[in-house]
């Protein structure tokens, strides 16, 4: 998973809780708020994840090792850098 300028140390938390809860471990970071993610560290069952958070400068540099990355978001006001491809086509 990887999280991007995250600023909130409880959603920090709340995803490695998430991620420790389902079996997954890799915490990738980019332009944390070093902040909220010195606070994040104490998220109760999740500190594995934290303590083993690997911090990236850009968001290309965090998954350039990966074959197939999903990105979502819940702000309405930013804008597409990069071209929209549909799942059903990412599998072939």
């Amino acid at each position: 998973m990887v999280l991007v300028s995250p600023r909130n140390p409880l959603n920090i938390g709340a995803a490695a809780r998430a991620m420790s809860n389902f079996g997954f471990s890799r915490l990738r970071v980019v332009n944390p708020y070093a902040v909220a993610f010195r606070e994040a560290r104490s998220a109760v069952g999740a500190s594995a994840v934290l303590e083993g958070a690997e911090e990236y400068a850009t968001v290309g540099e965090s998954v350039a090792d990966c074959g197939l990355v999903v990105g979502t978001t819940s702000l309405g006001h930013r804008e597409l850098q990069h071209p929209l491809r549909r799942l059903e086509y990412g599998a072939r």
